[in-house]
């Protein structure tokens, strides 16, 4: 089955974040103004600062290392759009997402938007992560294959349970993982780190329903030796990394979930 022709109008994701990370680019730090007016023209006109602290523990006869770090957050006025830029890493984080082609050319028009200085940086990681999020109709939801949905709470008098499943494996450039959980209403929104706050809560969680939670991300290893930042490196990984990502999620959805979440050709 070519997976490319299949699409889900009834899709169950709430966020896309793709991240390329730095050892250490200083010059990120201070990207607010040079960003701001090419950002501005991509339709991210919304600029914030966030000042973060990164602590980093040598020897145990060594104080540690505390580094003081402007990470840069750029947005779309209805906030389904954004960048984040910091000396660690440069991400790209939607919760409007139609489809994987239309991501990455959005990600290689900021790229490409990079002055010089920016753009003749090396970047040592960089990942993909989908994050899934519905109320199932029925507990454990049959959205999903069996192997997954977890133990059923059938006769067992409790109103309150919940579920993790956790899924890993050696990839091309680093390691695939899904984890699927079921919570209850009531939860601490789920932390995203720097993108937490370009989401709304209610994408995140339920404070009265069960929700799950369907998260799949690949992030590739230390890459040896470091890659140049442009647009074709990047996106070669990242398209790479949405293979194994679209494959997961089609190995967890069943055949139920397909109709559920409205999974069609595309003619």
């Amino acid at each position: 089955m070519d997976r490319s022709k299949f699409r889900l109008s009834k899709s169950p994701l709430a966020a896309v974040i793709g991240q390329v990370g730095f050892t250490y680019a200083p010059e990120f730090q201070m990207a607010g103004d040079l960003l701001r007016d090419p950002f501005r023209d991509l339709g991210l006109p919304i600029v914030e600062m966030q000042r973060n602290v990164h602590v980093e523990h040598g020897s145990p006869n060594t104080p540690p290392n505390v580094q003081h770090h402007e990470i840069w957050l750029f947005t779309n006025p209805s906030r389904t759009q954004g960048v984040s830029v910091g000396p660690r890493h440069f991400a790209f984080m939607v919760n409007d997402y139609t489809d994987f082609p239309q991501y990455a050319a959005w990600i290689g028009g900021l790229i490409d938007a990079l002055p010089p200085k920016l753009a003749s940086t090396y970047f040592c990681s960089i990942g993909l992560r989908y994050f899934n999020v519905f109320k199932p109709k029925e507990l454990p939801s049959n959205c999903l294959v069996e192997s997954v949905r977890g133990m059923s709470s059938n006769n067992i008098q409790t109103k309150h349970f919940h579920h993790r499943y956790e899924f890993w494996c050696e990839t091309k450039y680093g390691a695939l993982h899904a984890r699927c959980g079921l919570e209850h209403g009531g939860k601490v929104p789920v932390n995203l780190n720097f993108a937490t706050t370009l989401f709304p809560a209610s994408k995140m969680y339920s404070k009265e329903d069960h929700i799950y939670h369907l998260d799949i991300f690949e992030n590739s290893g230390a890459l040896n030796p470091q890659e140049l930042f442009s647009t074709r490196t990047v996106l070669k990984i990242l398209n790479e990394q949405h293979r194994n990502i679209d494959q997961a999620f089609e190995n967890m959805i069943s055949e139920h979930g397909k109709g559920e979440f409205g999974w069609t050709l595309q003619t």
